[in-house]
């Protein structure tokens, strides 16, 4: 998939009069420096992962950081294919765990409520406190809402990062809040992806004669109409390779009918996925996407790093510190008006500042269409604050299951850490 991906802007490239020679070159500089750090992070940082509690991904966005300074990717359009794949893949991926059948199975419903009480708090707070600063320093307001619009969404997203690392270190450990907040980043993640698409209309529409609310429903229908295409054309005894092309082929497809229109192809391919994951194939699409799940998110990782653009000192680690601590202290507000009333601990935000690859993608999106030094700076804050909240995240989780009693046996097997 990458080498397929990466073969296609050396195609590209051409149209930018690069040598072929020196683009052929590159190319193969290029692969092999991501075969070495895929072969290093499968071999050496996924076992450092489990034994020294944390997530990887920051080696990636470094490399693609290097990968920057070669002429085959300081074009965007070249690599253009490679960037839509990856982000219709994270949002049909985040689509097929809204299975609505099970969430009225649930028992207590605590996922839901945490999700939607701390994406509100976290994301409004957030968003609002951005566009306050980005009106304070920028010039265009329109820019300025757009960098707080997005820390919002970014800010709000969650991820199960830190819950699959505790859950492969300890892996016989009983607990509830595990599956609670797996559940909550799971829909949190929706909603974010969600509120994002919809923010996405509104500036598509400012350029328009198009209302975002027609917008908003093309990307609706786009989405929904593709995923009931997919289902339609699948059958019960279908081989696992031929749902992958069969996925390959929609999100290609979903991806550029996105890009072509200006929609946020992270919605238009989210409601691909919801339709799928509430069709008797759900499940089954689903284990497909995770089983190949990591190549796709490698490529988000790399470009993520590609497209960044350096920015003052200063201003960057003010924009930085006060973007993660904001969401820090919003995500304590948030989880503590989530649990009362309920059995959670109130403290229950140690265990969500994890922050993957939704957050991840919103703002690589964003990049895509906004290219100023405000978006610089909002961009090179969320990249930041992922990269420490995946750091830092697996150890607050461990901590918070000690305190609740959930694993008992940490301090002798911390020692070893």
């Amino acid at each position: 998939m990458i080498i397929f991906a990466l073969l296609g802007t050396a195609r590209a490239a051409d149209t930018h009069a690069v040598d072929s020679e020196e683009s052929m070159a590159m190319l193969l500089v290029a692969l092999l420096m991501i075969a070495i750090a895929y072969l290093l992070a499968h071999f050496v940082v996924d076992r450092l992962q489990r034994r020294y509690l944390f997530v990887s991904g920051v080696e990636y966005i470094l490399l693609g950081v290097g990968l920057s300074f070669f002429k085959i990717f300081q074009h965007s359009e070249s690599f253009m294919p490679a960037i839509a794949f990856a982000l219709g893949w994270v949002g049909i991926l985040y689509g097929l765990t809204g299975d609505l059948r099970k969430q009225r199975q649930e028992e207590n419903g605590y996922d839901l409520r945490l999700a939607v009480m701390e994406t509100l708090v976290v994301g409004i707070g957030v968003g609002a406190l951005g566009s306050f600063f980005f009106q304070m320093i920028s010039s265009n307001s329109s820019d300025a809402l757009a960098c707080g619009a997005m820390l919002g969404c970014s800010a709000a997203a969650g991820s199960s990062s830190a819950v699959k690392v505790i859950s492969g270190r300890y892996p016989n450990i009983k607990t509830a809040l595990l599956p609670t907040l797996k559940g909550s980043a799971q829909i949190s993640s929706i909603i974010s992806i969600a509120a994002f698409g919809f923010l996405i209309c509104i500036h598509h529409a400012e350029s328009s004669s198009v209302s975002a609310a027609t917008w908003s429903w093309i990307t609706l229908i786009l989405g929904g109409g593709l995923g009931i295409l997919y289902a339609a054309f699948l059958v019960a005894d279908s081989s696992e390779n031929s749902r992958f092309l069969a996925l390959t082929g929609i999100i290609c497809f979903a991806s550029g009918a996105a890009f072509f229109l200006n929609l946020s192809v992270l919605a238009v391919t989210l409601f691909l996925g919801l339709v799928i994951a509430n069709t008797r194939h759900g499940q089954t699409v689903l284990d497909t996407m995770a089983s190949a799940q990591k190549p796709a998110l490698l490529i988000l990782l790399v470009f993520a790093g590609v497209l960044w653009k350096p920015v003052g000192l200063l201003p960057g680690i003010g924009i930085t510190l006060g973007y993660w601590s904001l969401r820090t202290v919003l995500k304590a507000i948030g989880g503590w008006l989530a649990t009362k009333g309920t059995v959670l601990r109130g403290d229950i935000f140690r265990g969500h500042l994890a922050q993957g690859e939704v957050a991840l993608a919103i703002a690589l999106s964003f990049r895509l269409i906004f290219d100023s030094p405000a978006a610089d700076l909002a961009y090179t804050a969320v990249i930041i604050s992922v990269a420490i909240n995946e750091l830092i995240a697996p150890r607050f989780l461990r901590g918070l299951l000690v305190d609740a009693g959930d694993i008992r046996q940490d301090i002798s097997e911390s020692r070893g850490a």
